[in-house]
């Protein structure tokens, strides 16, 4: 499974066509499954590193119409417990609520409805790196706003 996620994240960075291709593909669908299925998938740290890269990655292009047939605020606040000694997965986690939070109110109110503002806050204080602060403090702006 990780090197499906490693070859989805190796198309979508590729550029943006391929990116296009993989979202148009399954490819939201295949990293949330990972994200989110089999109790055995969601203990591998290095896999979910890698899943919660490459949805960050597929965000930045994808329609909100197909992301929104998926829970992922829950899914990615749910991984930010499961893993918080990941630097990488909290950074990933972070850049992923925030584009949902600039794409969608909605989001919004997911991500207050599953517990996101606490989680995010216990985050900041453990993790007070500048791409984390930088992100993290946006991410709270647009939930005030």
């Amino acid at each position: 499974k990780n090197k499906l996620c490693k070859s989805l994240l190796s198309l979508a960075l590729q550029n943006r066509d391929n990116m296009a291709e993989t979202i148009m593909g399954g490819g939201i669908m295949i990293i949330h499954q990972i994200m989110s299925g089999d109790d055995a998938l969601v203990t591998y740290q290095d896999l979910q590193e890698t899943a919660s890269e490459t949805l960050d990655a597929m965000l930045s292009i994808a329609d909100d119409r197909l992301v929104r047939q998926f829970p992922i605020v829950a899914t990615t606040t749910c991984m930010m417990v499961n893993f918080l000694d990941s630097i990488r997965i909290q950074e990933n986690a972070v850049s992923i609520l925030l584009k949902l939070s600039e794409s969608n109110d909605s989001y919004k109110r997911d991500l207050v409805a599953c517990g996101g503002v606490d989680i995010l806050l216990v985050i900041l204080r453990k993790y007070p790196s500048e791409k984390m602060k930088k992100n993290g403090l946006k991410l709270l702006s647009n939930l005030s706003s």
